[in-house]
C-alpha cells in the first residue's frame, strides 16, 4: 500500500478529498492519519512539509515512510470517512518559488564551474545548499544575474517520470544515484534534475532571486537564497532598517557603512579616553586611601579591571594584608586580590571552599569571580 501523491501531478492543488485509513494516536496529544491520497507535501529531499487542515483539523507535520504518507493532526479523524484537506497554499508557493530558484542557481552554477549540489534545505524561511566547490561574491553575483535574466524569460517549468529507457538516455543533475521512479524537474535549457518537490509553471511566477550570504563550508561554499515573496519581504526589513539607521547619521542610504566605522572609531577613541581619566582617577584615590582593616574590602561598579589594577597597583603597599576589590555586577562580584605581605596562592583553597571563588593569578595579584554577596564576602575577610 502506498499514499497516492496529488502534489505530484498538479502542485497548484490546494483543495482534495480523501479517505481516512487510519488514526493513531500519538501519545502526545496529536493524531497519526493516513489517507488513500494527499495533496500534502511531506518532509522530503531536504524541504519542510506542507501545513493546513484536515476536515477542519489542523495539520502540524507530514511524513513519508516506505511510500505511506502520515498527517500529524491535532485532533482524531473517524477511519473511513471522506475529508476535504486544505493546503496553506501561500506557503506552499513560497516554497515553490524558493525551490525553482534553487534549481536554476544550482543548473546555472553546474554549467558555468561544473560544481555539484551536494546539500540543500528549505525551511520556511530560506534556501540553504552547498556547493562541492568554492565560489567568489563576484562569480555569485555574475550567477544571480542569469539566475533573475531566466526569470525574466518566463522559462516553462514541468514535472514528469519519464521510462527507464529515456531516463537511461537523459543528462540530469542527481545527489543519489537513482534508478527507478525518478521525477525530473526541468527548466527550460537551464536545468534538469532529480527532484520530487513541487515547482512552479513558470520561471516569470519566481519574481526576484536573491543571493545572500555565503560562506566556505567543507571545501566548498554553503549559500543562503531567497525568492519571490520572502525576497521581497527580505528586501523591504532590509531597506527600510538602512534608511533609519542613514537618517540617524544624517547620510545617504550609500552611505551608512562608512558612517558607521567613523562612528565606532569615534567612539572607540572616546572610550580610550574616558578608561584612561578613570585609571588616573583611580590612582589618585589610591594616593589618598587609608586602610581601617587589615584586610580591606572595597566596592565598585561601572568599572573595568584595568582600572582596579591601577588603584591595587598604588594601594596595596599600604595594606598590612590582603587588599580585596569587589567588581558589583547584575548576578555575580568580580575579585581583584592583591597582597606584598601574604602569597595569595596559600589562601586560594579557601577561597574556593568558602566563597566558591572561581579564578587565579600569582601570588601578589589574582582575579576571577564569586556568587557570594559583598556582605559575605567581607564577612570572610575579615575572619581571614
Amino acid at each position: 500500500m502506498s499514499t497516492e501523491k496529488l502534489y505530484d501531478s498538479s502542485a497548484y492543488l490546494c483543495e482534495f478529498e480523501a479517505i481516512v485509513l487510519s488514526c493513531t494516536p500519538n501519545g502526545d496529544g496529536t493524531f497519526a492519519v493516513i489517507l488513500n491520497r494527499t495533496a500534502f507535501f511531506p518532509n522530503e529531499g531536504g524541504q519542510k512539509c506542507d501545513h493546513g487542515s484536515l476536515a477542519g483539523v489542523d495539520v502540524l507535520d507530514v511524513n513519508l515512510k516506505d511510500g505511506i504518507i502520515t498527517h500529524t493532526t491535532s485532533a482524531p479523524l473517524g477511519v473511513g470517512n471522506t475529508v476535504i484537506g486544505k493546503i496553506d497554499f501561500e506557503e506552499r508557493f513560497e516554497k515553490m518559488q524558493c525551490h525553482t530558484a534553487e534549481h536554476i542557481v544550482c543548473g546555472l552554477v553546474h554549467a558555468q564551474y561544473g560544481f555539484e549540489n551536494v546539500g540543500f534545505h528549505l525551511s520556511d524561511y530560506d534556501v540553504i545548499f552547498d556547493f562541492d566547490g568554492v565560489l567568489t561574491r563576484e562569480q555569485l553575483d555574475e550567477i544571480e544575474d542569469l539566475a533573475n535574466r531566466a526569470v525574466t524569460d518566463n522559462l516553462p517549468v514541468t514535472a514528469f517520470y519519464p521510462d527507464p529507457e529515456q531516463l537511461t538516455s537523459m543528462t540530469y543533475r542527481a545527489k543519489l544515484d537513482l534508478k527507478e521512479g525518478v521525477r525530473i524537474v526541468k527548466i527550460g535549457d537551464v536545468d534538469t534534475c532529480a527532484c520530487c518537490a513541487p515547482h512552479v509553471a513558470t520561471t516569470g511566477e519566481i519574481g526576484q532571486i536573491r543571493i545572500l550570504e555565503f560562506e566556505k563550508h567543507r571545501g566548498g561554499t554553503r549559500i543562503r537564497l531567497l525568492a519571490g515573496r520572502r525576497a521581497l519581504l527580505e528586501n523591504r526589513r532590509v531597506y527600510r532598517e538602512n534608511y533609519a539607521v542613514a537618517c540617524a547619521l544624517s547620510v545617504t542610504q550609500y552611505e551608512t557603512y562608512a558612517a558607521v566605522k567613523k562612528l565606532e572609531g569615534e567612539i572607540s577613541g572616546l572610550k580610550y579616553r574616558l578608561s584612561e581619566q578613570i585609571r588616573r582617577e583611580m590612582a589618585l584615590r589610591a594616593e589618598i586611601f587609608s586602610p581601617e582593616q587589615k584586610h580591606p574590602v572595597l566596592l565598585f561598579s561601572d568599572m573595568d579591571m584595568d582600572a582596579l589594577r591601577a588603584f591595587a597597583n598604588r594601594a596595596t603597599e599600604k595594606c598590612e594584608g590582603i587588599l580585596v576589590l569587589v567588581l558589583q555586577e547584575a548576578e555575580s562580584r568580580k575579585l581583584l586580590l592583591s597582597s606584598g605581605s601574604i602569597a595569595l596562592r596559600t589562601v586560594l583553597p579557601l577561597l574556593k571552599e568558602k566563597l566558591s571563588f572561581r579564578g587565579g593569578g600569582s601570588d601578589v595579584m589574582m582575579t576571577g569571580s564569586t556568587m557570594a554577596t559583598a556582605e559575605e564576602i567581607a564577612e570572610f575577610f575579615s575572619h581571614l
